[in-house]
């Protein structure tokens, strides 16, 4: 079991897998994230899977509390919760005072917690839901600190990007479709490899475009400023695509025509590199998207516009809809917690 003192790459997709497995709820990503920021995160896991949290609230001098001290349901009893309180107690900058969930008070004396008073709650609902902001104009007003947000804030972005530009054609006039390119992060590590590459890439947002143009001057761009479900592509024009942390957007069923057309659009023996997030379970899946749906609906949003949220797929709802486009075969190559890179072949 690896336990990490202030975990501060913890990520708020793996939080929220992990939580709800304990906690089912609609939570959401970014005020997660946001929250995980101010927080002394203690974390044990057992290979690359977090089992266990507990988070520390503090001033820094007066008070602090535990906020949650959460281990999965089959390593309970397996003294991770022990641990983790071990950890909290050398490591917390003041003293902790928490309250207990009934019938768990014999867990906090046998690891030397002292009784106290008892604890009262104010209770408050959670300020209200974030609005939700049209897919370019997401990405717009983002493009400041994108860069160094996406290579630091998802957990092993800084290997899944150069493995991405690795499985992609190494032949000096290879012609590359990126989807959802942005600011062109994986292309930043595969033009080291092969700089003569022609690349077309295709985003809402065209601040990200002209940052992308401005950083490769020299190389053979050609950039186009839409919607990869709206843009026509030529048939038999691609030796392969690639896709980094853009299409966990959309349902299976709006990302079948778009994988049919990037089929069509690929060379015999070309092939889609798809690095994205992907859901843990089936559950999480239908939970995010109920919540995207509420939210739209709360929100009066009636348009057929795409709007930031993240609704990610199983993997294998993904290699379902890949297949279903006319892929022949598709494959995992490697996994980071949520996020895969999938190979899928003409």
């Amino acid at each position: 079991m690896d336990y990490r003192v202030d975990d501060t790459q913890l990520d708020a997709s793996v939080f929220l897998s992990f939580v709800n497995q304990i906690w089912p709820g609609n939570y959401d990503a970014e005020r997660t994230q946001s929250a995980l920021a101010k927080t002394l995160n203690i974390t044990a896991y057992d290979g690359a899977k977090l089992v266990g949290c507990l988070r520390i609230l503090s001033d820094g001098y007066y008070f602090g509390t535990i906020t949650e001290l959460l281990v999965l349901p089959e390593y309970q009893h397996r003294g991770v919760g022990s641990n983790l309180l071990r950890l909290a107690k050398s490591n917390t900058p003041t003293m902790l005072y928490f309250g207990s969930q009934p019938g768990t008070e014999g867990f906090y004396e046998k690891n030397g917690c002292k009784k106290g008073m008892q604890s009262y709650t104010i209770e408050k609902k959670r300020s209200q839901d974030r609005m939700l902001e049209k897919m370019g104009d997401f990405f717009e007003a983002r493009l400041k600190g994108y860069e160094e947000h996406q290579l630091t804030n998802i957990d092993s972005a800084r290997e899944f990007y150069p493995f991405t530009a690795r499985c992609l054609p190494q032949a000096a006039d290879a012609c590359i479709l990126d989807l959802g390119c942005g600011t062109g992060l994986e292309l930043g590590y595969y033009f080291e490899t092969v700089p003569t590459a022609k690349v077309t890439g295709i985003d809402l947002a065209s601040g990200m475009l002209e940052a992308l143009r401005q950083k490769f001057p020299d190389k053979r761009l050609t950039l186009i400023a839409g919607s990869y479900f709206e843009v026509p592509l030529e048939e038999g024009a691609f030796d392969a695509a690639v896709s980094v942390e853009s299409l966990h957007h959309f349902t299976q069923a709006e990302k079948i025509p778009l994988y049919e057309k990037v089929h069509a659009a690929l060379k015999p023996g070309g092939f889609l590199i798809l690095t994205d997030y992907f859901a843990a379970s089936e559950e999480e899946e239908r939970s995010r998207r109920a919540e995207y749906l509420r939210l739209k609906r709360e929100q009066g949003i009636q348009d057929d516009e795409l709007y930031h949220y993240d609704t990610p797929l199983t993997v294998d709802h993904e290699r379902e809809a890949l297949l279903s486009a006319g892929f022949s075969t598709v494959a995992v190559l490697k996994s980071w917690g949520p996020t895969s890179t999938l190979k899928a072949i003409r």
